[in-house]
């Protein structure tokens, strides 16, 4: 029982992996499109933060159990992962000029971003995944726009039809998760 659990596990982290990429670049590009002003650094790691942090509450929303944990975690890595790929990208590449304490200072950012939204999600979305992701992207939205905006954060939202995408986002991250732990005994997986 406790390797099909583990395969399970992995299957989620994988797979959520692959989606919370996915809909990073999704968003980060809409948002970048529509708002050229916004600082793109900024829009591309709280967006990279929200959405995993979004994914990890999905999968979390579905069971617990310490091989799920482990899944759970693997997700809130991703934009570790993720930096350590980049920064080791640029150490391979002929042209790098990196300064020393470059990747030790985006861990640092990355770990205040990642507090910041998975303390808002500890409990899950609440009072419905609806409205949970709806306040949890009004907070994403003012973190990444800049200050003196005349249009709202809502406004926003609703122009780029972020929260439906995203809720499809996490709706089929709760369906995957919990078609993996189902299809462990009825399938062997």
């Amino acid at each position: 029982m406790g390797t099909q659990n583990q395969e399970a596990a992995a299957q989620i982290a994988s797979f959520g992996s692959l989606g919370i990429l996915t809909v990073t670049q999704d968003v980060s590009g809409r948002i970048t499109g529509a708002f050229p002003e916004f600082d793109q650094e900024s829009v591309a790691e709280e967006t990279l933060c929200v959405v995993t942090a979004v994914t990890a509450a999905s999968v979390a929303s579905v069971e617990r159990s310490a091989d799920l944990e482990v899944a759970i975690r693997t997700l809130r890595s991703v934009p570790y992962s993720y930096r350590d790929y980049l920064f080791g990208q640029m150490v391979l590449s002929d042209e790098a000029e990196i300064a020393e304490g470059y990747s030790e200072s985006i861990g640092k950012r990355i770990d205040r971003k990642m507090n910041f939204y998975n303390t808002h999600l500890s409990k899950g979305l609440h009072p419905t995944p609806t409205k949970g992701l709806q306040n949890i992207m009004l907070l994403w939205m003012g973190r990444i726009s800049p200050p003196g905006r005349e249009d709202s954060a809502a406004d926003r939202l609703d122009q780029l039809e972020i929260l439906p995408f995203l809720l499809r986002h996490y709706t089929l991250m709760a369906s995957f998760a919990t078609h993996c732990l189902g299809s462990r005994t009825d399938q062997g997986v």
